[in-house]
C-alpha cells in the first residue's frame, strides 16, 4: 500500500474498515485504487490502514491502494471532481449536496455506520443547555461540510438559526485549538475526535446532534466515481466487501483495536475503550433509499437546495455492489 504525499494532486484517504481485505485469490496484476476519506490522522479511521499493512489484505486481493488524508469533505469533493479519487466515504448529507452541485459521485453502499456527533464545549463554558446557544459562535469544518449541515439542522430545530454565527475552522486539530482559544464557543465533532479530551474532562457535550436530525442526515455512505464504476465494477465490489468485513473485524477484535489506538493515536486505555464501545457497523451494506429521500427533503425544506437543483433520488445511487 502506498501513501501519497500531500500536494496539489490532493489527498487520497482510506475508510474505516475499507482496509480490511480479505481472503481469496490474488489478481495477476494489482488494481490501483485511490480511496478518499475526509479526515486527517491521527484518527480512528486509520486503524484499518494499519491492519491492512499488518495482515497484507491489499496484496492478497490484488489491490494497490494509494491514500493520503483530506482535511475536509469539501477538499475531497474537489479531488473527486478532478478525477483523482476512485472510491471513498462521505456523510450522506455532504454527498447529496456534492452530487447536486455536479460532483461525479454515486452511492454504492450504506455500511450503517453509527458515528455520534455532539456539540462540544470547554468544561467551564457558560453554555449549560441547548437554549444557551443564543449568541454563540459555532465552529465547523467547512461551510457545506457535514458538520456544518448537522449544526445548521440543530440550530434550526431550536429556532436559533438567526442567533448564532458559524465559522469554518478546518480539520479536527484546528477546531479543537479554536475551542480552547475561545475563538468559538462550540465545535461539532464526533465522540471519536475528542475522546481523549472528554476522558480528561477538558470538554463536555452540550447536546447530541442525532437528537435533532432527520433519519439519514448523519449517516455515512461509500461512493464511487461513475467512470471508475463503469470500468471496474468488480474492484468496487471488493472495496465495499472489504469495508464491511473490516468493520466486522474491528468490532470483534477490541483488544487489537484498543492497542493500536494507544500506540498510533496516543489514546489512553480509557479513551480507546470508550471509543471502541461506541463503534457500530451494519455488515449488510445495502442502500437504504429512505435515508437519501429524507436528506433531499430536508435540503429542499430548509432552502439549502431548490427543488430544481435537488438530485433525483434514483440518480444518486447504484445497487448491486454490497451483495
Amino acid at each position: 500500500m502506498k501513501r501519497a504525499s500531500v500536494s496539489v494532486k490532493v489527498a487520497l484517504g482510506v475508510t474505516l474498515g475499507m482496509a480490511l481485505f480479505w481472503s481469496g485469490a490474488g489478481a495477476m496484476a494489482a488494481d490501483r485504487v485511490h480511496v478518499g476519506m475526509p479526515v486527517e490522522p491521527p484518527n480512528l479511521v486509520h486503524l484499518t490502514v494499519w491492519l491492512a499493512e499488518d495482515l497484507g489484505y491489499y496484496k492478497e486481493e490484488g489491490l494497490e491502494v494509494t491514500w493520503v488524508p483530506f482535511d475536509s469533505a469539501t477538499t475531497m469533493n474537489h479531488a473527486v471532481a478532478a478525477g483523482e479519487i476512485d472510491l471513498g466515504t462521505h456523510g450522506v448529507a455532504g454527498g447529496i449536496q456534492a452530487i447536486a452541485t455536479g460532483v461525479p459521485m454515486v452511492i454504492v453502499a450504506d455500511p450503517g455506520i453509527t458515528t455520534e456527533f455532539f456539540f462540544w464545549v470547554v468544561r467551564e463554558s457558560r453554555l449549560k443547555e441547548p437554549r444557551d446557544l443564543k449568541g454563540a459562535k459555532i465552529g465547523a469544518t467547512r461551510f457545506g461540510s457535514d458538520t456544518h449541515l448537522y449544526s445548521l439542522a440543530v440550530v434550526r430545530a431550536l429556532g436559533l438559526e438567526k442567533d448564532v454565527r458559524f465559522l469554518a475552522m478546518g480539520g479536527v486539530p484546528a477546531q479543537i485549538a479554536g475551542l480552547r482559544a475561545g475563538a468559538v464557543d462550540v465545535i461539532t465533532l464526533s465522540f471519536f475526535s475528542v475522546a481523549s479530551l472528554k476522558v480528561k474532562g477538558e470538554v463536555r457535550a452540550l447536546l447530541k446532534v442525532d437528537d435533532f436530525l432527520v433519519k439519514g442526515l448523519g449517516s455515512q455512505i461509500i461512493y464511487a466515481h461513475p467512470d471508475f464504476l463503469k470500468r471496474k465494477p468488480e474492484v468496487v465490489r471488493k472495496v465495499v466487501r472489504g469495508f464491511l468485513q473490516g468493520g466486522n473485524f474491528i468490532m470483534k477484535n477490541p483488544e487489537w483495536a484498543v492497542e493500536r489506538m494507544k500506540k498510533e493515536l496516543r489514546q489512553s486505555e480509557e479513551a480507546a475503550r470508550a471509543i471502541h464501545s461506541m463503534l457500530r457497523y451494519d455488515t449488510d451494506g445495502k442502500i437504504d433509499v429512505s435515508k437519501i429521500e429524507n436528506v433531499i427533503n430536508f435540503f429542499t425544506e430548509y432552502g439549502i437546495l431548490t427543488k430544481e437543483k435537488a438530485p433525483r433520488v434514483e440518480k444518486t445511487y447504484a445497487r448491486g455492489f454490497a451483495d
